[in-house]
């Protein structure tokens, strides 16, 4: 038992100290989770994703994140550490990225975030996390969706994914 309290001290001093310093101002649009669903899944249907996929929302309302603010998240994230298979791997920086990026947003508005974790199955039977982002383009007043991948710090248009994995399929995506 104390191994374990000990390890979730080190954890918790790791996340404090590496992020807790850095505000990012944030603006965007506030939609309900059943308008951020209809986004996702149009803009699935779209680029020739299933719409069939598992959703969870965990808030009522999102800020989905205008370019500006997209932005300074991804600049201001920093990758926790290096890959270790199943201890720290997609999943755990997809899950990382999200929580960071939410301590680090500065917002007045009383809405969550619209960072989502995607699990996308990449060919059967193999499974990769990454992070899920609509993004609210004010200048041509339109919204997109994108991927992004913490642990490269890559990010994808939907249409530029499935070209590039052209037998993959989103499975799950939570908010």
């Amino acid at each position: 038992m104390k191994i374990f309290f000990y390890h979730l001290f080190l954890y918790l001093a790791f996340i404090s100290s590496s992020c807790s310093n850095i505000s990012v101002p944030v603006d965007g649009r506030v939609m309900s989770s059943g308008e951020l669903g209809v986004l996702i899944n149009t803009k699935l249907a779209e680029t020739g994703y299933s719409t069939a996929v598992q959703y969870s929302f965990n808030d009522s309302q999102y800020i989905v994140l205008n370019s500006e603010s997209f932005m300074r998240l991804i600049v201001e994230y920093e990758k926790p550490r290096e890959y270790q298979s199943e201890s720290f791997d997609c999943d755990d920086y997809s899950e990382y990225f999200k929580s960071t990026a939410i301590e680090m947003a500065s917002t007045s508005k009383e809405a969550g975030i619209a960072i989502g974790i995607v699990i996308v199955e990449i060919m059967f039977p193999y499974y990769h996390g990454m992070n899920i982002i609509p993004v609210y383009d004010e200048k041509k007043n339109k919204y997109n969706v994108v991927l992004f991948e913490p642990q490269l710090g890559e990010v994808y248009s939907l249409r530029e994914y499935r070209k590039d994995n052209p037998f993959s399929r989103i499975i799950k995506i939570s908010f």
